[in-house]
């Protein structure tokens, strides 16, 4: 039997004579890329050696195949590397991170603002511009020259009534004036008698007391003619004329032509002028020392998208409204086309003085829970939270009112990135 040079195993090989590949020869030449020839035949050995050849030639064979297995195989994937790494009080970006492309900074700046301070507001009717006319006395409406919508001025007549009250007060100042013309006679009479001693002293002085009345009576019917507006000595004393106290146009009628007017206290008519117009703003309590008299203010109504209107602050009340705890600020606005209607409701800008203050970009801010937060950094792409209080919104700004020092750093961009 032929055995295999090397191996020095049992016979694997082919019958004697014939060349052949061993089996441990054969594995080791597919790793290797070459073959071994098998050698020439050998004297047989003893049992003992041959089992130890066969031993050792079954543990290079599984060596070789362990081998074979082994440059297969593929390598583990190594740990991936951290985009952030955090710490208990900060968190820093390391140096292979694509977050250090992504993050912006900027330092925190003091510069003064002029804020637009916004407050609800409404159009009233300057005071001194609306009249309510209220006639004086009763009477049927026996002439209307102007009705509602038309515009009146000063001294126009608005409505003619027909009253017998006011003939009752001319009759009453004509028999006033008629009494203290007897009342008159009769005490100069009597300081004829008195002065040639013929009339007693008491009738001088009944005749005086008589004067005295009737000239106090006639007053009277005279200051009731004044009060109604009209001329003691007119020649109609039953028609009233009701006439147009200011410039303006009819806002409110209540009359109609043939009608009994019997309420002294109610308006007839109601005359304004809306060619100036009072912007009503309700101020906060907190904003009162934004506003002052002579500042700018625009005007803004839902009625006229894009349009506004300016002024300025003309009057500041004195008393705070112990309700709504704002306080009444009156701005005159011209309003000669008319477009501004009393009782609309508008929004009114007051451009408040300038001030210092520190403000940062609205991206810098980030709200978690109650709070708003800011990343500061301490170090190139080592960065802190820090809560911040804020003020006013500044053109896509934020006013921090604490929290922050000018010349600190902040995230500007992609701040909430650091929070992963």
């Amino acid at each position: 039997m032929a055995i295999c040079h090397g191996c020095q195993t049992m016979p694997s090989c082919a019958a004697a004579g014939s060349e052949r590949v061993c089996i441990a020869n054969a594995s080791a030449a597919r790793f290797r890329g070459s073959r071994t020839a098998c050698a020439t035949p050998s004297p047989p050995r003893s049992s003992h050696s041959m089992s130890s050849l066969f031993l050792r030639s079954t543990l290079a064979a599984a060596c070789v195949g362990s081998l074979l297995a082994g440059c297969g195989a593929t390598p583990p994937p190594p740990a991936p590397s951290p985009l952030l790494i955090h710490t208990s009080t900060q968190v820093s970006v390391p140096a292979h991170s694509p977050l250090r492309a992504s993050l912006r900074v900027q330092a925190v700046r003091s510069q003064p603002i002029a804020p637009m301070v916004q407050m609800p507001a409404v159009i009233d009717v300057l005071p001194e511009r609306l009249v309510r006319v209220v006639p004086p006395l009763a009477g049927r409406v026996v002439a209307l020259p102007k009705t509602l919508g038309d515009t009146v001025r000063a001294g126009d007549v608005l409505c003619v009534l027909d009253s017998a009250e006011l003939a009752t007060a001319y009759s009453d100042a004509g028999k006033a004036r008629a009494t203290l013309q007897q009342a008159r006679l009769e005490l100069a009479r009597q300081k004829v008698l008195a002065a040639d001693s013929i009339a007693a002293a008491h009738d001088l002085q009944a005749a005086q007391q008589a004067f005295d009345s009737a000239q106090n009576d006639a007053r009277a019917a005279s200051d009731r003619l004044a009060q109604l507006g009209v001329a003691a000595q007119a020649t109609s004393h039953r028609r009233y004329v009701l006439r147009a106290p200011i410039a303006g146009r009819v806002v409110d009628l209540s009359a109609a032509l043939g009608g009994f007017w019997n309420d002294t206290s109610a308006p007839l008519m109601t005359v304004a002028d809306i060619s100036r117009v009072w912007l009503t703003a309700s101020v906060p309590e907190r904003e009162i020392g934004q506003v002052f008299e002579g500042q700018q203010v625009t005007a803004s109504l839902d009625a006229y998208p894009g349009q506004h209107f300016t002024g300025q602050v003309q009057h500041l009340d004195d008393l705070l409204d112990p309700t709504t705890r704002t306080l009444k600020v009156r701005v005159a606005l011209n309003n000669h086309d008319g477009l501004l209607k009393p009782g609309m409701f508008a929004r009114a800008q007051f451009q408040a003085r300038p001030q210092q203050a520190l403000l940062i970009p609205d991206s810098a801010l980030l709200q978690m829970g109650l709070y708003t937060r800011v990343f500061i950094e301490t170090a190139p792409f080592v960065y802190r939270s820090r809560i911040v209080a804020t003020g006013r919104a500044v053109d896509g700004s934020t006013e921090i009112l604490s929290g922050l020092k000018a010349g600190e750093r902040v995230v500007i961009k992609d701040g909430a990135l650091l929070n992963d």
